[in-house]
């Protein structure tokens, strides 16, 4: 089969080629005119199949989108004549906006009563901080905001605003922030990276390879082929109109890496090999192409997660690595014919570290027990803190300190109710009202006890906010609490529009909300467990004859890190498994193949370890580092394995086909390692955190 793969690749590489120059180019033209699909919705972002996301959407739906923006402005306070002026300057134009639903504000309460709304529940803490200090415009958005280009407009017509109030207030401190503008200023500090990234690693891969191999040939071939990989598996990601998520910029990185990788094994193998193209193939397809499959097969297995973005990832890289394999072998016939020359000055690097590998195998031969005992210390060093791993659920924490998303963020924590909730969803089971007396009491009993009980929840936002009068108590009777509602509606309707009442109870009045405003500081596992003592508080309180689901984005957020966990060891299962399977395949041996696993699962312990010891958290993008470093250290233990069976059999003598290995695939080894940490260490640059 080898040799008629090799046949057809004789007769279609220049065909192979061709079509590889069009579609990088169709690629980029597909990039210029339509580009990346850009959805920053929530559902784009955390998407997900399981049922906390099903409940989550069915809320939205029910109660309206929880995306808002939030302006704040501090001054001397909140009913300040500066301060209501700029406020009454900005939000007529931020309600004059196609994206903006309704608009609130203190601006909007009747002029005769505003010092003493302030107090009421539902303005301070949110349209007024505690210290009256603080004014706050709260926008809620409509569903339909999450394109681009609206969304993108929308911002920018946003910050224009506050900088124009900035520039006409200069005493007045604005913020512009919310989780509407932040997921805009995400995926921008994304793109804006990626630009930059890409030339950089283009460049990086050209020089570094140049100065390993001293071949601009090889050099050109190796980033050509990366190139062409990325570009025709982004051109793909646009004609299948797949989102552009976060992980946009891992994709890039991570096929141009691996990409690089494999021609670089097969420039070195081109070099040393008799026979020249033939050779080269003759000893290197087979290796090449396990790498390849054991690299998507790790790829292939994030594909299980039940969140979006993360299983397009998977897809992507499965498919940009085929094409990578692809576009490597049809391109090494670009390489010439013959043995390139060791023996050039410009393979001096190369002769200096196959000189010095051979003389590594040597030294490891006669100190084994060394070498072993070294990496067990080692293993067992970096082991000891992967059982504290942190899960990391604080939205904030994704950003540098002091970038404007997360200054926006500690200012609201500071000055008003958070931007986080747990929302409690209460339904009358035989759907009947809601806005009963036993109801309204219960629901000031949980809201008491959040507060009360759990330290990041500092405030409650019900339908019994609504209902409150200030220095006044819960209504008394029936007939109080109906006149009550009708007064609030009324009210309600007049400030923020006719269908404000909706964000707090459903039309039919058989399902009523709770909104419990959390802060962000606090781990994945608080976070769960205290939406669910909320939840249970709450199904005690109102009793049998209603159902009580939590759900908001704090709490989904909070499950989805969690359920990381469980899709991290089941993919790393599935790729061990994948793996070993192609390793006995390649190699013939199940003795090769288990040694092998060894130095593949090393660097997994070395990754989470250092991982606990720097106190990197776990995230939606760290929590692929199980599958993505296994997918990465088998391309050179496959190598080294194949090229030390090949030896063996040649010399019969383990210790000299170790030397030799070393002298030969080992060189190869170092260049693939050297361009791949490269190509990463250059994201530790990017102000994305994860």
């Amino acid at each position: 089969m080898q040799w008629a793969i090799i046949r057809w690749l004789n007769l279609h590489h220049r065909k192979i080629i061709a079509i590889a120059a069009l579609g990088t180019a169709a690629s980029i033209v597909a990039l210029f005119t339509r580009g990346l699909r850009e959805d920053y919705s929530i559902a784009a972002f955390v998407g997900s199949r399981n049922e906390e996301f099903a409940t989550f959407e069915r809320f939205i739906d029910t109660f309206g989108g929880n995306e808002l923006v939030l302006i704040a402005v501090r001054g001397k306070g909140a009913l300040d004549e500066e301060t209501l002026a700029c406020l009454e300057r900005i939000v007529p134009k931020a309600e004059a906006l196609p994206a903006v639903r309704r608009a609130a504000a203190v601006t909007k309460l009747p002029k005769f009563g505003r010092g003493l709304l302030m107090r009421h529940p539902l303005v301070k803490g949110v349209l007024v901080s505690n210290d009256e200090r603080t004014a706050a415009i709260i926008l809620q958005m409509s569903e339909q905001g999450g394109d681009g280009d609206q969304r993108r407009q929308t911002v920018n017509e946003l910050r224009r605003f506050v900088a124009d109030a900035q520039r006409e207030y200069p005493s007045l401190e604005i913020i512009l922030t919310g989780p509407y503008v932040t997921m805009l200023e995400m995926f921008e500090l994304v793109r804006q990276d990626l630009r930059v990234f890409s030339i950089c690693v283009a460049v990086l891969m050209t020089l570094v390879l140049y100065a390993l191999i001293g071949s601009w040939r090889t050099a050109l071939f190796a980033v050509g082929v990366a190139l062409s990989a990325v570009l025709s598996t982004l051109g793909a990601s646009v004609a299948l109109g797949v989102n552009m998520s976060l992980t946009t910029q891992m994709i890039v990185i991570m096929v141009a890496v691996l990409a690089v990788a494999t021609c670089v094994h097969l420039a070195v193998g081109h070099r040393e090999a008799r026979g020249g193209t033939l050779g080269t193939f003759t000893n290197l397809m087979a290796p090449c192409t396990a790498v390849i499959l054991t690299s998507a097969a790790g790829f292939a297995s994030v594909c299980i997660s039940d969140i979006r973005p993360v299983r397009d990832f998977g897809a992507l890289m499965v498919l940009g690595l085929l094409l990578a394999l692809l576009f490597a072998f049809a391109g090494v016939f670009m390489l010439g014919g013959g043995r390139a020359g060791t023996d050039q000055p410009r393979a001096a690097l190369h002769r200096a570290f196959s000189t010095r590998l051979g003389r590594l195998a040597e030294w490891t031969l006669s100190h084994r027990a060394v070498v072993i005992i070294a990496f067990l210390v080692a293993a067992g060093v970096l082991a000891i803190p992967i059982p504290a791993l942190q899960f990391e659920s604080d939205f904030v924490k994704n950003f540098r300190k002091g970038s404007a998303v997360r200054t926006g963020y500690e200012f609201v924590e500071q000055n008003l109710a958070p931007l986080g909730s747990i929302e409690l969803e209460v339904r009358r089971r035989d759907g009947g009202s809601i806005v009963n007396l036993p109801a309204i009491r219960a629901c000031d009993r949980v809201a008491a006890y959040a507060v009360a009980t759990h330290g990041p929840i500092t405030k409650s936002i019900s339908l019994l906010d609504v209902l409150r009068l200030s220095n006044v108590g819960l209504p008394t009777s029936e007939y109080e609490l109906q006149l009550r509602f009708k007064v609030a509606e009324t009210l309600l309707g007049t400030m923020l529009g006719p269908d404000a009442i909706k964000n707090f109870i459903t039309d039919d009045r058989d399902t009523l909300r709770v909104s419990l405003r959390a802060r962000e500081a606090a781990g994945v596992w608080e976070k769960i467990e205290m939406a669910e003592d909320v939840r249970r508080n709450a199904a005690a309180a109102f009793g049998p004859d209603y159902d009580v689901t939590v759900t908001g984005l704090y709490y989904f957020y909070a499950t989805l890190i969690a359920g990381l966990l469980s899709d991290q060891n089941t993919t790393f299962v599935i790729t061990l498994i994948a793996v070993f399977a192609i390793s006995v395949l390649l190699l013939r041996s199940l003795k090769l193949a288990a040694i092998g696993m060894i130095p593949n699962l090393f660097p997994m312990v070395a990754c989470l370890g250092l991982m606990g010891w720097l106190n990197i958290p776990i995230n939606m993008a760290t929590s692929m580092i199980l599958a993505i470093s296994l997918g990465i250290a088998v391309d050179d233990t496959v190598h080294y394995l194949w090229r030390y069976r090949r030896e063996l059999k040649a010399t019969a003598d383990p210790g000299a086909a170790l030397v030799r290995s070393h002298r030969s695939v080992g060189v190869a080894c170092v260049f693939t390692t050297l361009v791949i940490t490269g190509g990463f260490w250059i994201l530790c640059f990017s102000r994305f955190l994860p």
